[in-house]
């Protein structure tokens, strides 16, 4: 995001009738959700900002949406 790194450190794979372009961050009832290519995505389940504590995929959401809709994931 920026210049800033993000470590995953839990995601599972998801799959599911998706439309939008690869890199495409969507909020979903269990988290943060990445499409990906094909019909496929990946829920991120934890992550880290840097510098920042561990959040889950929805507490990401929370606190940095408006981060995700300047950057998004490619």
């Amino acid at each position: 995001m920026g210049k800033k790194r993000i470590k995953v450190f839990r995601a599972s794979k998801s799959s599911g009738n998706i439309s939008a372009l690869p890199g495409t961050v969507n909020e979903t009832q269990y988290g943060l959700q990445v499409n990906c290519k094909g019909d496929t995505s990946i829920l991120i389940n934890e992550l880290q900002m840097e510098g920042k504590a561990k959040l889950t995929g929805s507490e990401f959401l929370r606190g940095y949406k408006s981060l995700i809709s300047k950057y998004p994931f490619s």
